[in-house]
């Protein structure tokens, strides 16, 4: 009989996706035929209100259940996009009822359920060890817990608590293991399983990487450059846009944004010109990515937080398709990023020039580009990943 896991979100949602979303589906997908598997979203989709059944081919099937809407519209909040998931992360220390109203609702499907393990997607503020007062019995494992500081100095205790609860935690990067023993985890519940991308990505073919660089007019001679922001208001992004159009002068070189449509104003393409070119969500995302030289990818240091993921999914997406990545120095980077050799590690704005000017530059990157993809199939491969998870989640023992 197969083990029934629970899985409890905050950023899901049951369509391929490129971003962490998609690694949570990619997982709850693969791993379909050896667990019953039950998703409960607290993400907003406005399809996706009540329980349905996603098929994942032959015989494999988990199911998606959505109570966001409900729920906000039971305790009178205006409704607005991932309501409950800010104000879980970021203010529900001082919300009790808030709580006392989700945990009503996740008993009554944990009841339905009835799991051999509850997974959580993230930490999910203190909700580990109320989940434990009911369920004592059932394991609780967590991916990515993220543990923000809040000014409440009670709050912040309880988190912390909430996380010892846990029977398992899988963490992205060794940096944030070492984070989460600084505050009391023991090493032998943290497991470092990065992030992974499914590898059947097909080759580009050269004629259509041929007609992406005549879109921007880059000659063989130019580096074909994909800038992924993470910013996401209005202002962040224009400093991101200004910064590159600085470099621009200086390199030879196109550079393409390529910005998520739920960040785009139109006010961005007085930006654009003969070397900068900004894109809305462009639906060759993909193919883009493969016929660009390079691309560069900030990380953005989360203030407040204790714990937390600094390694993009876009990153891999990139890696798989043979194009490295450029970025900013940060704690747990160097995981995936080996300087010069899966990509670059840079530590100012000039650096980043610089190492973009050398005289030999596309000679390296041909070499990185064919380490990048090798590393991807070896360490950040989602069906090794997705065996990983399964191997501890089957040597829990029944209740």
């Amino acid at each position: 009989m197969k083990k029934k896991i629970f899985v409890i979100s905050v950023g899901y949602v049951p369509i391929p996706t490129p971003s962490d979303k998609k690694f949570v589906l990619d997982i709850v997908q693969n791993l379909s035929s050896e667990f019953d598997i039950t998703v409960w979203s607290l993400n907003d989709m406005d399809d996706c209100n009540n329980e349905k059944t996603i098929y994942c081919g032959k015989n494999n099937s988990y199911k998606f259940y959505n109570k966001n809407r409900i729920f906000h519209q039971s305790l009178g909040l205006k409704y607005k996009p991932h309501p409950l998931h800010s104000n879980i992360r970021n203010g529900l220390e001082i919300n009790l009822s808030l709580l006392w109203y989700l945990m009503t609702h996740l008993r009554t499907k944990i009841n339905e359920c009835n799991p051999d393990i509850i997974h959580l997607t993230d930490s999910i503020g203190p909700i580990a060890s109320l989940i434990k007062i009911f369920y004592k019995d059932i394991p609780i494992t967590i991916t990515k817990p993220t543990v923000r500081i809040s000014k409440n100095p009670i709050y912040n205790l309880w988190v912390r608590f909430s996380l010892k609860k846990a029977d398992c935690i899988f963490t992205f990067t060794n940096f944030s293991l070492k984070q989460l023993e600084k505050i009391g985890i023991q090493k032998k519940k943290i497991n470092v399983l990065p992030w992974g991308v499914q590898v059947s990505a097909n080759n580009l073919s050269i004629d259509k990487e041929l007609l992406i660089r005549k879109r921007y007019n880059c000659n063989k001679d130019e580096l074909l450059i994909v800038v992924i922001t993470r910013e996401s208001n209005e202002t962040d992004v224009f400093k991101h846009i200004d910064r590159i159009k600085n470099m621009s002068v200086k390199a030879h070189a196109k550079f393409v944004f390529a910005i998520k449509p739920t960040t785009y104003f139109d006010s961005f393409s007085k930006f654009e010109d003969d070397k900068v070119f900004i894109e809305s969500g462009p639906k060759d995302f993909y193919d883009l990515l493969s016929a660009a030289d390079i691309s560069i990818c900030d990380t953005n240091e989360q203030k407040n937080t204790i714990s937390s993921s600094l390694l993009p999914l876009t990153w891999m997406e990139s890696m798989l398709r043979e194009t490295p990545v450029f970025t900013n120095e940060a704690p747990g980077v160097s995981d995936i990023i080996i300087d010069n050799y899966t990509g670059v590690i840079y530590k100012t704005d000039d650096d980043l020039v610089s190492k973009l000017l050398e005289s030999d530059v596309k000679k390296n990157i041909k070499n990185m580009k064919i380490n990048a993809r090798n590393l991807i199939l070896d360490k950040f491969n989602l069906d090794k990943i997705s065996s990983l998870y399964s191997n501890i989640w089957k040597n829990f023992s029944a209740r």
